[in-house]
């Protein structure tokens, strides 16, 4: 079942930096700042690390902080937002700085260019260590797989302006400082080497593979224990032995039954990774580490409305296995019929567990929109409505349903965007 966006995760997101402005308080109190804006400058400074420290806790895929956000992609979103901020009030800081006293050319000089005060090096090389790694990210578009290593080097950041925090403070904030570098430093050591290494995880081998046309499809038998997940989840898997494939960890959606011992995962080459799948041999061993995610059936809402957009069709498959309590539509939507490479096992599912299946093609019929939604399904308001598709698409739904008078709180999808 979904976990309802709730004050909790409000309150999990801000409590650092809120931490952070009460040090500051506590600070300030016991030695006040020579002026209001250094005052400031020491502030912004240590909101700047509470959010990079918050950063590494959100993306460090501790069990714990998904089940409070209510699925992984919630919290990559707080994630990013948190190193959004974080690069906000870095920035602030040695402007701050620069601009307590008289503002000129060796004012600029000292606070932004390195000289020989290792205490204002620090700090510096925090500062455009970040907007390199923001370039990066915003400007220069690089491919994933190589954008991932740049994006850890985040944690030199986190380093560097924790350095220079020791440099410069005592008491309260140096201790707070403390607390934020080894929960940032934890974080990032969980993710990197101890998420699915020594934590749990499942061998599986590849036992079959089909080729659909735009979709690879793998089956995955366990070479010792089996993996337990609920229909509309997904893991990330790894392959061990190819040298054909990236050894990245990539997530995918599981596809079929959960009381299959095979499981079946369905790609669409989309990117760097997934166009490298049809390099996979039937033998080939893959790490699975999960399962992850919230966009599960909740059988206490019997009406139900679920709309596919092209690969976004792969959690449904398994999720058909437990539709026969529900009063169900499902609005599977392909550019074409030659997309559509699973209608007809959606066909059989729904003769048997008995839902109404509305296959829709957007070459030929356009996108889905609110016409189609009150033309198709009538009594749309009254059902939970599940969307997965292309990130586009999701969005787009969700704002006509919400104008057409669903409750947002009603409309469930997984964003798998997580750079």
């Amino acid at each position: 079942m979904f976990l309802k966006s709730s004050l909790l995760n409000k309150i999990f997101f801000w409590i650092l930096p809120l931490l952070a402005i009460f040090v500051w308080v506590l600070d300030a109190y016991a030695s006040p700042p020579v002026t209001i804006v250094k005052g400031l400058a020491k502030l912004s400074g240590l909101i700047g690390i509470a959010f990079i420290a918050n950063s590494f806790l959100h993306a460090s895929r501790f069990g714990f902080v998904e089940k409070i956000y209510g699925g992984l992609d919630k919290v990559y979103k707080s994630h990013k937002k948190s190193g959004r901020y974080a690069y906000v009030f870095i920035f602030l800081h040695p402007l701050f700085l620069a601009t307590s006293s008289v503002f000129n050319l060796e004012s600029l000089k000292l606070h932004y260019i390195p000289g020989s005060l290792l205490n204002y090096n620090t700090g510096m090389g925090a500062f455009y260590l970040l907007n390199i790694l923001l370039l990066f990210t915003l400007v220069i578009k690089l491919p994933y797989h190589i954008w991932k290593y740049t994006h850890k080097l985040m944690i030199v950041v986190l380093f560097l302006s924790s350095v220079h925090v020791f440099q410069n403070s005592f008491g309260v904030v140096w201790l707070f400082n403390f607390v934020l570098i080894v929960l940032g430093t934890g974080s990032f050591i969980y993710r990197e080497w101890i998420y699915g290494n020594l934590d749990k995880k499942y061998i599986y081998e590849i036992s079959a593979i089909r080729n659909l046309g735009i979709i690879n499809e793998l089956q995955l038998k366990p070479r010792a224990e089996k993996l337990l997940f609920k229909a509309g989840q997904f893991v990330f898997i790894k392959f061990l032995d190819s040298n054909l494939i990236s050894k990245e960890a990539h997530p995918f959606s599981i596809s079929s039954d959960p009381h299959d011992e095979i499981i079946r995962i369905s790609a669409k080459s989309l990117g760097d990774y997934t166009s490298t799948l049809d390099r996979a041999r039937v033998g080939d061993l893959v790490k699975i580490v999960g399962p992850h995610g919230y966009f599960t059936v909740d059988k206490t809402e019997r009406k139900q409305l679920w709309i596919s957009g092209g690969i976004g069709t792969t959690p449904f498959l398994s999720m058909v296995n437990d539709s026969d309590v529900l009063d169900l539509v499902f609005v599977h939507s392909n550019k074409n019929n030659n997309d559509a490479v699973y209608l007809s096992e959606l066909q059989e599912k729904s003769k048997a567990k008995d839902f109404k299946l509305i296959p829709h093609f957007s070459d030929s019929e356009g996108f889905i929109n609110a016409e189609y939604i009150q033309n198709n399904i009538p009594d749309f308001k009254e059902r939970e409505i599940y969307i997965c598709g292309p990130s586009v698409m999701m969005y787009a739904l969700r704002d006509m349903l919400i104008k057409l008078g669903v409750e947002k709180d009603r409309i469930k999808f997984e964003d798998f965007n997580f750079k």
